[in-house]
C-alpha cells in the first residue's frame, strides 16, 4: 500500500459526514466502484464546515474551475476528496471575507481580507494562490497550501520560461521579462530538453524543492501589478509575502508507514531545507527584479515563508471550528 493511501484510510477515519461519503456504493454515476472514490464526498459542501460556502468564496473557486472545480470521471469536484488542500485551507481560513493572524514569529498579525484561488498571469496561463491575504498596513500573503501534493514529482517546465518574448510584461519592460527567463535558465538541467506532445520541456536543476513556483508567484504578482494595472489595488501594498503552508502527519512509527517511513519523512524534510534555501539564495535575486520595476511604480519587497499546517492553524483565530479541524490531526 502507498503512503497515500496509507494517510487517506487514517483521514477516512476521522471524516465528518460518512454517510456522504462515496464509500460503500457499487456504482457512481455509471462508473463501477474503484479503490479511490472511497476517498471522496457525494458533494463538496459535505467536506466543509459550513453548510453553505459564501457567494464571493464561490465565485473565485468556480473562476478557477480548471484548478480546483473541474469534474472528474466520477463526476465529483476536486474539493470534495478528503486530502483537498483547498478544502484544508478554506477550512482553517474560514468562510468569512476577513481572517485574523495571531501573534506569531513568521507572519505581521492582524486582520486579513480573504480572496480564495487568486489568478496570477506568468505566460499566456495563471498560477493560482490558494488563497491571498490583505491588510489594510501593506501586506500581502500569498498562501501556496499543500495537502499531498509535496509527495508528488516535481514538474517539469516547459521552454517558454525560458524565452523572455513569452512573458506577458515582455511588451511593457524586455528586461524584467529576461531576469524572468534568466532565472529560469540557471535552475535547469543542462541538456535536458525533450519533447513530448509537439512541445519542449526542461528538467529541473534540483528535483527535491520545487523552485518554479516559488518564482511563478512572485513573477505572477509583479506581472498583475504593472501588467493589469493593479496599482490602485495595490497602491498601499509595502510588502508581499509567499507562504508555503504544508499538511503533515506525526505519524511516522514504522508500524504505520513501515519502509515507506524514511522516504515520507524525506520528503516533508525537503520543504524545509528548500525554504531555507529559498531564503538565502533566491529572495534576494528576486527582490532585485522587484527593484528593476521601480520605474513601473513598484516599491514593495518579496519575502518567503514556511508554515507547517499545525503550526499554521494555531495563529489563525478560528475558535467556532477549532474541533472541527482536528479531523486533520493524524
Amino acid at each position: 500500500m502507498s503512503i497515500e493511501a496509507k494517510i487517506l484510510d487514517e483521514l477516512l477515519k476521522k471524516c465528518p459526514n460518512q454517510d456522504k461519503l462515496y464509500f460503500d456504493c457499487e456504482e457512481v454515476d455509471g462508473y463501477p466502484k474503484t479503490k479511490t472514490i472511497k476517498y471522496y464526498y457525494e458533494d463538496y459542501i459535505h467536506n466543509l464546515y459550513v453548510d453553505k460556502m459564501y457567494f464571493l468564496h464561490r465565485i473565485s473557486f468556480e473562476e478557477a474551475n480548471s484548478k480546483k472545480m473541474e469534474v472528474n470521471r466520477f463526476g465529483l469536484k476536486r474539493l470534495s476528496f478528503i486530502a483537498s488542500s483547498s478544502a484544508l485551507l478554506f477550512n482553517t481560513l474560514g468562510n468569512e471575507y476577513v481572517t485574523e493572524i495571531l501573534e506569531n514569529n513568521k507572519l505581521p498579525k492582524g486582520k486579513y481580507k480573504i480572496k480564495y484561488e487568486n489568478p496570477y498571469p506568468v505566460l499566456n496561463n495563471e498560477v493560482y494562490s490558494s488563497a491571498t491575504l490583505k491588510s489594510d498596513d501593506g501586506t500581502i500573503i500569498l498562501i501556496d497550501c499543500k495537502f499531498l501534493e509535496n509527495l508528488e514529482p516535481i514538474k517539469d517546465i516547459s521552454e517558454d520560461y525560458l524565452n523572455p518574448k513569452k512573458y506577458a510584461i515582455y511588451s511593457v519592460d524586455p528586461k524584467i521579462a529576461e531576469s524572468f527567463a534568466e532565472l529560469y535558465r540557471i535552475n535547469v538541467k543542462p541538456d535536458s530538453m525533450y519533447e513530448s506532445k509537439k512541445k519542449k520541456y526542461y528538467k529541473p536543476l534540483y528535483n527535491t524543492y520545487d523552485l518554479f513556483r516559488v518564482f511563478n508567484y512572485a513573477f505572477g504578482f509583479l506581472t498583475d501589478y504593472i501588467i493589469n494595472k493593479k496599482r490602485a489595488k495595490y497602491k498601499d501594498v509595502k510588502k508581499v509575502i509567499l507562504t508555503d503552508v504544508l499538511w503533515h502527519t506525526e505519524k511516522l512509527q514504522p508500524d504505520f508507514l513501515n519502509k515507506d517511513e524514511i522516504s515520507f519523512r524525506d520528503k516533508y524534510l525537503i520543504e524545509e531545507y528548500g525554504y531555507v534555501e529559498v531564503k538565502k539564495y533566491f529572495v534576494s535575486m528576486i527582490n532585485s527584479i522587484y527593484s528593476a520595476a521601480r520605474t513601473h511604480g513598484v516599491n514593495i519587497e518579496f519575502d518567503f515563508e514556511y508554515i507547517p499546517w499545525r503550526d499554521f492553524v494555531d495563529i489563525i483565530k478560528n475558535d467556532d471550528r477549532k474541533k472541527y479541524l482536528d479531523r486533520y490531526n493524524i
